[in-house]
């Protein structure tokens, strides 16, 4: 089950992007906003921050509107084309890339903050970390919503959480997801966030 789920999700985030905004709602029971945007507390004012992984691009909206100079890299074209299209509506430039994590297409010490919401096995990638590593500030923080622990009220939410512990979306908090950090020459620590219904943890990196 675990597997077919984390293939459906690359499946979902590539050929059936046009969908993945009503999956993640109906499969967080609209709580996906919420733990995406917890993101935001962490950054600062008026700050440069790159994205890594900005799917439909909401995130890239929310920040723009909160006085952030937004930048973002995404390896699907779908999602770079929804992205871009969610900003021009809200009157904004995008600052887009079809990239890899492991191939940031910026320059070196460009951003003081670099977030990553809810991402797949890239961001454990020593290549990966290298490379968000190389565009931080030397007193930069990377900021990553690893996971959501759904706390169920209702027997629905339940069957939510189950699901979400199958397709791998829900571990932690283990310190061993803090060793690839910490061999790429992060100080990395966990940190949890408590929201309505749901605990989120943050990982939290810096050079």
């Amino acid at each position: 089950m675990g597997s077919f789920l984390r293939w459906f999700f690359r499946y979902l985030y590539t050929r059936l992007a046009w969908s993945y905004d009503a999956v993640a709602w109906l499969s967080s029971l609209g709580q996906w906003e919420l733990w995406r945007r917890s993101a935001l507390g962490r950054t600062t004012a008026g700050a440069r921050i790159l994205e890594i992984g900005f799917g439909t691009g909401h995130l890239q909206v929310e920040a723009s509107e909160a006085g952030l100079r937004t930048f973002g890299a995404d390896s699907s074209p779908q999602m770079v084309h929804l992205a871009a299209r969610r900003l021009r509506r809200a009157g904004l430039s995008p600052h887009l890339a079809r990239a890899q994590a492991q191939a940031l297409p910026f320059p070196s010490s460009a951003f003081p903050q670099v977030i990553a919401t809810f991402p797949s096995e890239y961001i454990f990638d020593p290549r990966s970390l290298g490379e968000i590593r190389r565009v931080l500030f030397a007193d930069g923080m990377l900021v990553v919503v690893f996971s959501a622990l759904i706390r169920p009220r209702f027997p629905w939410e339940r069957l939510t959480r189950w699901l979400y512990e199958q397709a791998g979306q829900s571990p932690g908090p283990d310190e061993k997801w803090l060793v690839p950090f910490r061999q790429a020459g992060f100080r990395t620590r966990l940190e949890r966030v408590e929201l309505p219904g749901a605990t989120v943890l943050h990982i939290l990196a810096t050079p």
